[in-house]
């Protein structure tokens, strides 16, 4: 359970950092 939490978080995570990454170069106009 504990190595599909983990997992779950990760995923969670990299969209994290995606998303954001994309609204930044949104916001950039790049």
């Amino acid at each position: 359970m504990s190595a599909l939490s983990h997992l779950w978080r990760l995923l969670l995570a990299t969209s994290e950092v995606a998303v954001r990454h994309r609204y930044h170069a949104l916001w950039h106009g790049d």
